[in-house]
């Protein structure tokens, strides 16, 4: 997905600082996924826009074609998606931990002991019952 992508991670890290720093408080609960998630949220805005070199004065680090900038943002949307999919929509441990790990990779740790599931997604998966559902028929058939 990022393989070509004119995105180096020097600008990546400033544009993470400027969410950072846009974001300007600790998460409840001292949230790491939330914040994580509200970075992401901002960056396809922060990259949109032209990202400066702190070190070198009048340094752009995202000098890109206007193609290269809208498919940059485009990929940093779906990652977006992505991690709001399985942060607030899943209420199953490990679905979480398989799609953020398809996002992030292997590295991130597959440890779904660790992961609470809370919020209106927690909620609304537990108060739903069960289904019962009817066994299906099967039909003989034979071929040729």
């Amino acid at each position: 997905m990022w393989g070509d992508s004119p995105l180096k991670s020097i600008c990546l890290m400033v544009a993470i600082g400027a969410a950072l720093i846009e974001l300007n408080d600790r998460p409840p609960e001292d949230r790491d996924d939330k914040v994580i998630l509200d970075v992401a949220r901002r960056l396809p805005s922060i990259l949109a826009g032209q990202v400066d070199n702190p070190v070198v004065k009048d340094s752009c680090l995202n000098n890109w074609t206007r193609d290269q900038r809208k498919d940059v943002v485009a990929k940093t949307n779906e990652l977006v998606a992505s991690m709001e999919s399985a942060l607030e929509r899943t209420g199953d441990a490990d679905q979480v931990i398989a799609k953020l790990q398809a996002e992030f990779g292997k590295r991130l740790p597959n440890r779904p002991d660790v992961v609470k599931i809370a919020g209106p997604a927690a909620a609304s998966i537990r108060s739903i019952p069960a289904a019962k559902v009817a066994t299906p028929s099967i039909i003989n058939s034979k071929s040729g």
